[in-house]
């Protein structure tokens, strides 16, 4: 072999060196990447798993609201203009009475505030 053919090669490999090297590195910034977005992504659904979505009848906006049912209750108070906000939408009594809902329109109350069902 000419020394000449052999440098050639002597730089090949030189040059795949340093590639492999570089690959390297960016797998493990890609995996560092990779985990982090999983981390991020677990982080976002538990904050989206709090959050209840309900239309208040006074103001008839969409709001969403973070709370939890079996602590708080089925009563809120709407951000928009701050009236009374039943959280129907969390509600299985409906589903439990055959659509039913325990929602008194006359004195505007709910069964779920009278009794403990949920809490």
């Amino acid at each position: 072999m000419s020394d000449k053919r052999y440098d050639s090669l002597i730089g090949k490999i030189k040059r795949y060196k340093r590639r492999i090297k570089v690959l390297e590195r960016q797998k493990y910034a890609s995996s560092k990447y990779i985990k982090r977005l999983l981390r991020d992504n677990a982080k976002i659904r538990r904050n989206v798993a709090d959050l209840v979505y309900e239309v208040c009848p006074h103001c008839n906006t969409e709001v969403a609201i973070r709370w939890d049912v079996k602590v708080d209750g089925f009563t809120a108070y709407c951000p928009i203009c701050g009236k009374k906000l039943y959280l129907c939408s969390m509600c299985d009594k409906g589903i439990e009475n055959d659509g039913v809902c325990g929602f008194g329109y006359a004195d505007d109350s709910c069964l779920q505030e009278v009794g403990s069902y949920g809490r």
